[in-house]
């Protein structure tokens, strides 16, 4: 009897585990030291990304996105994997625009499970700019940066490559660069290319996170890329979502659904 207790009260704790990690959000506030010039400092950008479509965590999604008062919202690409998920969404990206300016670029799933260009008409109708390896001018404070869109290597053959449109932003102008792109194995060459910082998302998190070994299942584990968090290389950072949902059916655990706001710092002064 003790033990079958045991058994229940584990499998009651691992049920709970699971619907936290499945069907509830966290906001976690990353303080994001980078080249930034004065007047972005203390910029707050709202990230969403790897939502797959998730309804469950919209009404939380957008509860959490209103209390972290952003300015900026970035939706860093697979936002909808299905058709279906089409008329929830757009309710849900009409309200986000409504809390502050959103910018969208494209993930894997967007490319591989819609038709792409409807998708990307539709996401546009919402008032959200979807940016595709283009980029826009913010000023702030007196103050400019460049933010670009790296559209997902499933796009199209023959589109332009990353460090390809690095070369063409650069020539372009000389402002700071923060980019918006689905995967982040690609922050090597866009560090290399002059993007002082990046949101990335893609890996879930590893969607199994392990304490003191970090995520499990790929492509977080399989290619080595980063899996969460904040990440530097070359003087750039690079910040990647854990994201909000699952993937190929496979639940998260022990890797909450989050929403992530950045807080950008210039970098500290050398004493």
């Amino acid at each position: 009897m003790r033990r079958l207790g045991t058994f229940l009260l584990l499998a009651a704790l691992l049920a709970l585990r699971l619907w936290v990690d499945n069907c509830t959000v966290r906001t976690k506030e990353y303080d994001v030291p980078c080249g930034i010039t004065p007047g972005f400092v203390g910029l707050r950008i709202a990230q969403i990304s790897d939502l797959h479509g998730n309804e469950r965590l919209y009404g939380p999604l957008l509860r959490h996105t209103k209390e972290a008062k952003p300015d900026l919202i970035f939706l860093t690409g697979d936002i909808t994997d299905a058709e279906e998920q089409w008329p929830k969404l757009e309710e849900l990206l009409r309200s986000l625009t409504e809390i502050a300016p959103c910018y969208y670029v494209s993930g894997n799933h967007e490319w591989a499970d819609l038709e792409p260009e409807p998708a990307f008409r539709r996401i546009a109708e919402t008032g959200v700019r979807v940016l595709r390896n283009e980029w826009v001018l913010l000023e702030r404070s007196g103050d400019r940066v460049a933010l670009a869109g790296f559209e997902d290597p499933n796009g199209y053959a023959d589109m332009i490559k990353a460090q390809d449109l690095c070369k063409v932003i650069r020539a372009s102008t000389d402002d700071f660069v923060i980019a918006l792109c689905h995967r982040p194995g690609l922050f090597p060459e866009l560090a290399e290319g002059g993007c002082g910082l990046v949101f990335s998302g893609h890996n879930h998190g590893g969607v199994i996170r392990i304490p003191f070994y970090g995520g499990l299942i790929p492509p977080a584990r399989k290619t080595g890329e980063y899996d969460a968090g904040l990440f530097y290389r070359n003087g750039s950072a690079l910040l990647v979502s854990p994201g909000l949902a699952g993937t190929n059916g496979i639940p998260r655990f022990l890797n909450r659904p989050q929403l992530c706001l950045a807080i950008l710092r210039q970098w500290p002064e050398e004493e």
